[in-house]
């Protein structure tokens, strides 16, 4: 037909799409569903805060944190000030400053409402696998304590963890033995990795 949809419905219809990826574990498609949707549709107003939201954590979940600084500071000032805004904001500066400590418990105090939800989880994830990989590279022992700091657990589920990847446990459950796994059946690590550890130990360590 002839009828153009209103706008509200329009960008509703829009961001079906960007629900859809989500529900079908597409998550590294979000991110440029929301930049189509952003230079596409004419009025995003009505929709701005899951739009940016999602479009930020896509790029998140993508690594690629400088479109998500962008997408952010593009982002309009009364949509910035939204709770989600404000959490999500909370997980690009934890990333962007590899403060991998306080994300894992900011992303635990939100309660994220849908779409969000699917794709925080997945972010999540492979954040904690990212770690687990980078760990793997730079360590052959490692504290149960600093191992835990770096996956923002309590001592009893990291040790879980370890028991669960194969690596090797003490007796007294203080110090992890890791067992390197094949190197082409691992994550490629980005050659970089192991200067950002160094960088970021410190907000890792709470001593």
């Amino acid at each position: 037909g002839g009828c153009r949809a209103p706008g509200g419905q329009r960008v509703l219809a829009a961001m079906e799409g960007v629900r859809k990826a989500i529900a079908e574990a597409r998550f590294e498609e979000v991110a440029g569903i929301c930049e189509d949707i952003e230079t596409e549709v004419p009025e995003i107003d009505h929709i701005a805060e899951q739009l940016y939201a999602a479009e930020i954590v896509g790029h998140l979940y993508n690594d690629n944190l400088n479109e998500a600084r962008f997408c952010w500071k593009r982002t309009p000032d009364a949509v910035k000030q939204t709770a989600t805004m404000q959490m999500v904001h909370r997980l690009l500066q934890c990333l962007w400053s590899k403060a991998y400590r306080e994300f894992h418990p900011a992303i635990a105090a939100f309660q994220w409402a849908d779409p969000f939800g699917g794709l925080v989880k997945a972010l999540n994830e492979k954040i904690v696998s990212k770690i687990e990989a980078i760990i793997e590279q730079a360590y052959s022992i490692i504290s149960v304590r600093d191992f835990a700091s770096f996956l923002a657990l309590s001592p009893e589920q990291a040790v879980t963890v370890a028991e669960r990847k194969g690596w090797s446990v003490d007796d007294k459950k203080e110090m992890i033995q890791i067992r390197r796994k094949d190197k082409e059946s691992t994550e490629r690590i980005p050659d970089n990795s192991l200067e950002q550890m160094t960088k970021y130990i410190v907000h890792l360590d709470p001593s």
